[in-house]
């Protein structure tokens, strides 16, 4: 199964969406939650030339904000990526949490 990583803040209502994408689908994620650590919106302008959130990667390749991940699960190409068939309603979703470092 493909690795996902996602750089949000609690208050971020894209993060939110995102975070419902994958949920919904069951797909199993890292959370990375950068707030209140100036240095992590750093990190992830080196890594993606954006300093805002949500930025999600799938196996380590960037693809994006909510809007692209909304894109790829519209397309069908999220379900291909995870080899999902159907419809899921996220009851098995797992997701780690990590607060980054200072």
């Amino acid at each position: 199964m493909p690795n996902v990583k996602m750089y949000t803040t609690s208050f971020c209502p894209y993060c939110y969406k995102a975070k419902g994408i994958l949920d919904r689908k069951g797909i199993e994620f890292e959370e990375i939650n950068i707030q209140g650590k100036p240095g992590m919106r750093d990190e992830i302008e080196r890594l993606t030339g954006r300093r805002d959130v949500p930025q999600i990667f799938i196996d380590d390749q960037h693809i994006g904000d909510d809007d692209d991940l909304a894109e790829l699960a519209q397309s069908r190409k999220l379900d291909e990526i995870f080899n999902i068939e159907g419809e899921t309603d996220g009851r098995y979703k797992k997701r780690r949490r990590w607060f980054g470092r200072a």
